[in-house]
Order: C-alpha cells, then structure tokens, then sequence
C-alpha cells in the first residue's frame, strides 16, 4: 500500500469559518459590470456559517465548549483548525479509524493518523534496511580481517533483523480506545471537539461563527474569566496572532501557550511557539525555566516568543474596547551557544 494522499488545498481551502465569493471584475466602459459588482457587494452574500456548541465545567474547575453535531465539527476543523478531537490526537477522526477497523461503513477516508502512520513505517523500514547494511559492510570487514571468505561469514540480517509481523506491529503501535458501541450495525460517534475558551470567544466574538447555548459574547467572556485570572491576557493575545493570519494551537505539549502555524497542522509543522506573560505582572516563570523552555523549543526546530500583553488598569465594559486599549509585543529568544556565536 503506497502512502496515503490528500488534496490538502481542496480539504482546507478556507482559513476561517467563513464562506467566501469572489467579487466580478469592474469595467468602465461597460455600466452593467458596476451594477453587478454593486449587486454581488450589497446583496449576493455568501451564507453565513454558524456552529453551536455546549459549555462543560470540569471538576478540576476549568471550562471548555464542546461541539457534539457533525456538521459544526467538520466545519470547525477544516476551517481554521479550531479545537482537539477528545479521541484523537487533533484532528476529530476517531469514527473513521474505528469504522476501518471494525469493517463497517464510513471508513474509507483518509484521516491525518494514517498519512502519519505510513510516513512512520516508512521512516522505521528505512533505518531498519540502513542499519542492516551497516551491519553486513562491519562483518564484512571484520570477515576481511580475519581471513575469512565474506561467503562463508556469518549473514547478520539472517541472525538479527528478523521480518516482524506487520498486524502485531499495527497492533504495538494502535492506541487503546474506548469501548464502541454499535446500533444496527452502525457505529455511534462517541468523539466530540473540545474548543478552549480562547478559541470559543473568538469564533463567538471576532466570526460570529459559534452560538455557545443562549449565552451572548459578554456573558461567555463573564464565564470564562471567572475560571481563569489570565484569560483576559491569553485571549488579547490569540485574537491579537489569529487576526494577523497565523493558525493558532494549543502548546501544551511543548510547555508553552501557543504554537502558530503558517497555515495549520496537514501542512506543515508549527514555526512559532508563544509564551504569554502580563506585562505589568511580576513574570510567571524564573528565567531559568524559560531557558529550559528555550532549549526544548530549540530542539525541535522552533522559534520561541515572549507575547507581553498590556491590558487596561480597569476592566472595559465590552471587548471591542478592551481590544482597542490593549497592546501586545512580542519578543523572539534564542539560545546563546558559546562554541557556535564566537564570530
């Protein structure tokens, strides 16, 4: 089986919830051109995208919106790249994987697991055959060495790369899942997104693409600032990267707030990773573990940035003005490496 492909431009051809028309070209000489661009301008509007999504509070007192109907779900992700499928590593793709291994309908897709999948089987087969060869060019030599005919010396392929069996290195490599559940032979979709706050307001507030139940902007800003102090900091901030383009991701896995993507994770790996820290607030973290964060970061191939967020000394009464009086500045970090910046 050849590696999986996606038309990755066709799939995520919309950075953002929202539908798109390309307006008809304008020609002086010609009036009916400038009635039909004034037309497609004021009238000929494309459909506005509207998700919903329920609000959850955990027991550890932390809140997330979760996104249950299908549609919403598609739209959210390959729109943007917004929120985390529960049983998935990002992309909201259990039901398909599940549905393939289980034989029944709706797993004939290609899902971002299995492109990672095969690009790591092939990456193993390469070391596998690259290490093999280095073992047989060592006995090789040794078998020169010692006087020793290299077709009488030992065949180390035969003695140490043995041929595994594939289904139990697919079933090694397989993540635990959770019991299905199958209704006349059908599989009941038990994943959700989960979308972070900061991801629910400004699809909310900045798209208007997102109805959280019957709450309004204000009331959904109320409720997630009541269960983090820092949000108000961490939000300027991701409005402040997701507005100047950047696909913006949940950075826990490398310590940090946030990871920007060009254009989102199909395409390639994430460039930036961004750390928020209030400015008028003494810095969260000691330098020495900024500096841990910095090498991490580095040796992964990433840029890490210092995201100040300046926030008004008394709290605005709506978010337009609480953007409008905010201020973000960014610093880059690098490590200094004393055999390497002599020059």
């Amino acid at each position: 089986m050849g590696k999986p492909k996606k038309n990755l431009n066709g799939l995520f051809k919309y950075p953002l919830p929202v539908e798109v028309k390309a307006l008809p070209p304008v020609f002086l000489h010609n009036p009916l051109s400038v009635l039909w661009f004034v037309y497609a301008y004021f009238c000929d509007k494309p459909e506005k995208i509207v998700c919903k999504g329920d609000l959850v509070t955990a027991d550890d007192g932390t809140c997330f919106v979760k996104v249950t109907d299908e549609f919403s779900i598609n739209a959210l992700w390959s729109m943007g790249f917004f929120g985390k499928g529960t049983l998935s590593r990002s992309e909201p793709s259990w039901f398909i994987r599940t549905a393939r291994r289980l034989g029944l309908k709706g797993g004939d897709k290609i899902t971002a697991e299995d492109i990672t999948e095969a690009r790591r089987r092939e990456r193993k087969k390469f070391k596998k055959e690259r290490a093999r060869a280095e073992q047989e060019e060592l006995e090789r030599r040794r078998a020169l060495d010692a006087g020793v005919s290299t077709s009488s010396a030992p065949q180390p392929s035969d003695i140490i790369f043995g041929e595994e069996d594939e289904e139990e290195e697919l079933t090694a490599s397989r993540r635990a899942e959770d019991e299905v559940i199958i209704e006349e032979e059908k599989l009941v979709q038990q994943e959700y997104l989960q979308l972070m706050p900061v991801e629910a307001l400004f699809l909310a507030y900045g798209l208007g693409a997102l109805e959280v139940e019957s709450l309004s902007v204000q009331e959904l800003l109320n409720v997630f600032s009541s269960h983090d102090d820092k949000f108000l900091y961490h939000y300027v901030a991701y409005h402040h990267f997701r507005s100047r383009g950047w696909c913006v991701r949940n950075g826990v896995k490398f310590g940090v707030d946030y990871m920007l993507y060009k254009r989102g994770p199909p395409f390639s790996h994430a460039e930036f990773s961004v750390i928020v820290i209030p400015s008028k607030e003494a810095n969260p973290n000691k330098w020495w573990w900024n500096g841990s964060i910095g090498r991490v970061i580095g040796g992964v191939k990433k840029t890490l940035v210092f995201c100040y967020v300046d926030l008004p000394d008394s709290r605005p009464a709506t978010i337009d003005d609480l953007l409008r009086k905010s201020f973000v500045r960014e610093v880059v970090y690098r490590r200094w490496v004393a055999n390497r910046n002599r020059d």
